[in-house]
C-alpha cells in the first residue's frame, strides 16, 4: 500500500471506531455502527455468495450429464446444403425420444453426413437437441469462475459507497 493509502485507512480508523470522546455525537456513533454492520455483512456475505453461485454452477452441470445422451438420428433427404467442404450445415433428421417416441427436426449435421445416413447428437431429458454437456474437467473451472465473477460483482456493489462528512 502507499502512503497515501495507508493515512486514509488510518483516519477511517479514527473516525469509525467506538470511544468515550465527549465531542463524537450520537449520529456519529451510529453511523459508525452501521458502516461496521454492513462491512461485517459484506465481508460475510460475498464469500457465501461466490460459494453458493460456484456450488449451483456445478450441480447444474451434474444435473446435465446425468440426463443428456447421445443418441443416433437419421438424416432425412434432401442432403444437406453445404457451401464449403468442411461445413457444418442444419439438416432435417429423426430419432428416438427418451420414451421411445420418435422425433423429427433440424440437427446440425457434421460435414461427413449425408442423407439417409445417420449421425450422433445430443438430445436433452424431454427429446430435444442439445449441445454437448460440460464435462467432468470443465466443472469445477466453470464453478471457480462463476464463483470469482459473484465475488467481484460484491465488490463492485461495494464500491460506491462513501462515507458521508457528517449527519
Amino acid at each position: 500500500m502507499r502512503q497515501g493509502q495507508l493515512t486514509r485507512l488510518g483516519g477511517l480508523w479514527r473516525e469509525l471506531r467506538p470511544d468515550r470522546n465527549p465531542l463524537r455525537r450520537a449520529c456519529d456513533r451510529a453511523e459508525a455502527a452501521l458502516v461496521a454492520g454492513l462491512l461485517a455483512a459484506f465481508l460475510i456475505g460475498v464469500p457465501l455468495a461466490a460459494l453458493f453461485a460456484g456450488w449451483s454452477q456445478y450441480h447444474v452441470g451434474r444435473a446435465q450429464q446425468a440426463s443428456w445422451h447421445q443418441v443416433r438420428a437419421l438424416v432425412l433427404p434432401p442432403a444437406p446444403d453445404r457451401r464449403y467442404a468442411g461445413e457444418e450445415a442444419a439438416v432435417l433428421a429423426t430419432w428416438a425420444a427418451p420414451g421411445g417416441a420418435q422425433r423429427t427436426g433440424r440437427i446440425v449435421a457434421p460435414p461427413r453426413a449425408r442423407a439417409g445416413g445417420t449421425v450422433r447428437v445430443w438430445i436433452d431429458g424431454s427429446g430435444r437437441p442439445a449441445h454437448a454437456p460440460v464435462q467432468p474437467g470443465q466443472l469445477a473451472g466453470e464453478a471457480i469462475v462463476v464463483a470469482v465473477l459473484a465475488a467481484a460483482a460484491g465488490r463492485r456493489c461495494w464500491a460506491p459507497l462513501r462515507w458521508p462528512a457528517g449527519c
